[in-house]
């Protein structure tokens, strides 16, 4: 082979080569993967890569002293952490944070499976998109200042049980910035414990932390995200906004029993899809329109919104049907029903995941709890995250307060709600939910936050 070129291609460092034999082709090596394309054909893919290709080697250093993030950054990757939340400041309290979860004993200990060197990496690597769960995280840990010994810090150092309990944390630390001191895993119903428990002069309200309710299947699509993304390489145009959707074939491949297995099944069909859509839009020249894919993608090529042209975006979660999301959620609010005890009351915080759809959220969450109040009986509210991607902010959390049928909330409940949403109860959010964001949780009853206002006990 000859005329060997790097060439950056997306992110993602790559060398074109010029064969006698097989002619120019592009060579990607992303994450211990190698893609080769011949003449707008990939010729040979060795997925799935036999690892994540991080190095352990980094944390032989202690990434503490001087870490990258809190040193002055490139223009582009500083104004996209400061406008997600992460100035300088920030992002030197958060590395006080995290240095009680991931000490240079710890980080070796995790370098050694690559599993878990991965929820660590953004602590070395220097990209911004590595590390803003960390510094998220961070944040709020400085904020709890956990005993060492606590089970929770043990948690967020497994992949399997980091995103439960980095919502253990985020829940903690908003009851900590309102001057709280909550009991953790207080006693509830049948040896059950609820995460946390705040009491009054004469009342108590217990909170419980659900995770995303399909956590599994989201952590398998985003790897599936990055295993097909090159098959639509080379998919930005400067006047077009281009989303690739996965459709609900997908969706419900993704909700049955397996999704691992489920994968299995369906890549090398997604694959072909996304060639299949490549190639039409590339030949049409980017023309405005649908491109049906097949079976489990399609796409649209548009010339709108104004502040997502020039960009392309993979929304796999696009197909997954609405109300399987939503009875996964409610399934997950009935779960901390039942480890509140008999006669007193909660507020459940769950993250949603990739639910979109918040009013058929809170219609059904008012349904069933009038149809099977049984099952709501010790639920006063429930507290939603959603988190979304725009493009002027990587990461932007969305804190919602949904009612159930009886929710009539004491002088307590109502102060843990509002240090949970971090604003007055029946204050809408400060962020921008007029516009439909293919990127993240689209306008409910566009921007009714609530099917009507909480009303105080």
């Amino acid at each position: 082979m000859e005329n060997h070129k790097n060439t950056q291609s997306a992110g993602i460092l790559g060398v074109t080569i010029k064969s006698p034999l097989l002619g120019t082709m592009e060579r990607l090596a992303t994450q211990g993967r190698t893609v080769i394309w011949q003449e707008g054909e990939i010729v040979y893919d060795d997925d799935p890569p036999t690892s994540l290709g991080l190095d352990p080697r980094v944390v032989e250093k202690d990434w503490y002293p001087d870490p990258w993030f809190t040193q002055a950054l490139g223009e582009g990757a500083e104004q996209l952490l400061v406008a997600s939340g992460f100035d300088i400041g920030t992002r030197r309290i958060a590395a006080e944070g995290l240095r009680v979860a991931y000490p240079l004993d710890i980080c070796r200990e995790m370098g050694g499976d690559e599993r878990r060197l991965e929820i660590i990496y953004g602590l070395y690597e220097p990209m911004a998109t590595s590390a803003m769960h960390l510094l998220s995280l961070g944040i709020d840990l400085h904020r709890c200042q956990p005993d060492s010994r606590l089970q929770v810090l043990e948690r967020l150092r497994w992949p399997e049980t980091f995103s439960a309990a980095a919502m253990e944390v985020w829940g903690w630390a908003r009851l900590v910035r309102a001057s709280f001191l909550p009991e953790l895993e207080p006693r509830g119903r049948n040896d059950k414990r609820p995460d946390f428990l705040v009491t009054g002069s004469s009342d108590a309200c217990y909170i419980e932390v659900k995770t995303n309710p399909m956590p599994d299947a989201e952590r398998l699509l985003w790897k599936l995200r990055d295993r097909v993304s090159p098959y639509i390489d080379n998919l930005e145009h400067p006047e077009r906004y281009v989303q690739i959707k996965g459709t609900e074939a997908l969706g419900e491949a993704f909700l049955g029993r397996d999704p691992a297995e489920a994968i299995d099944r369906l890549i090398d069909e997604l694959k072909q899809d996304l060639l299949r859509i490549r190639k039409a839009i590339l030949s049409d020249d980017f023309a405005a329109k649908d491109y049906p894919g097949g079976r489990y993608a399609e796409a649209t090529v548009a010339t709108e919104p104004s502040d997502l042209v020039g960009m392309r975006a993979i929304d796999l979660w696009a197909g997954f049907p609405d109300r399987k999301l939503v009875a996964r959620v409610l399934r997950k609010v009935r779960e901390a029903n039942s480890q509140v005890p008999r006669g007193r009351k909660s507020i459940v915080v769950i993250d949603v995941g990739g639910l979109t759809n918040l009013a058929l959220l809170q219609t059904e969450l008012l349904f069933e709890s009038k149809a099977r109040p049984e099952d709501f009986d010790s639920v006063a509210s429930v507290v939603i995250v959603a988190v979304r991607s725009t493009p002027s902010k990587l990461r932007e959390e969305i804190v919602l307060a949904l009612q159930t049928s009886t929710t009539q909330l004491t002088p307590l409940q109502w102060r843990v709600m509002e240090a949970l949403l971090g604003r007055p109860v029946n204050q809408p959010p400060d962020v921008d939910l007029s516009n439909d964001q293919p990127s993240g949780p689209p306008p409910f009853s566009r921007g009714a936050i609530l099917v009507k206002g909480l009303r105080r006990g």
